[in-house]
């Protein structure tokens, strides 16, 4: 029996650190795209001078920035409960875990479509 509940706990620690390191991922992915939303900003505002893609621009930066506290937040949960927890790794932190991925997943795609859009309108342009 205590075997069993060593093999349980070390699947427990594993699945809590995968999650962790994708998490980590996530933040840096979203840092490097809080970067690029401040130049795009800048293409927005002096270049395009259009205020719909500034106040697109600052929509998605304002989802980045909650979405990066939430997965701070998430981050600290999962640490203690790696060095402390007992809770089991069980269907409900799967459930909780697949719809932080959602969340992420859909704002990557918001981000992708504002580039796409702003690189779309740029096109237009032609030098003299």
């Amino acid at each position: 029996m205590q075997f069993q509940q060593t093999i349980i706990d070390a699947y427990r620690r594993l699945c809590i650190k995968k999650d962790i390191k994708e998490i980590e991922q996530w933040l840096e992915v979203l840092e490097n795209n809080n970067e690029d939303l401040t130049y795009l900003n800048t293409i927005g505002t002096q270049l395009i001078k259009s205020l719909a893609v500034v106040n697109h621009v600052k929509s998605i930066r304002r989802k980045n920035v909650l979405m990066v506290a939430a997965l701070c937040k998430y981050e600290q949960s999962l640490k203690t409960e790696f060095e402390y927890g007992k809770v089991p790794y069980d269907e409900v932190r799967v459930k909780q875990h697949e719809n932080k991925r959602q969340q992420y997943q859909q704002l990557i795609k918001d981000y992708n479509e504002l580039k796409i859009a702003i690189y779309k309108t740029l096109i237009t342009y032609r030098r003299r």
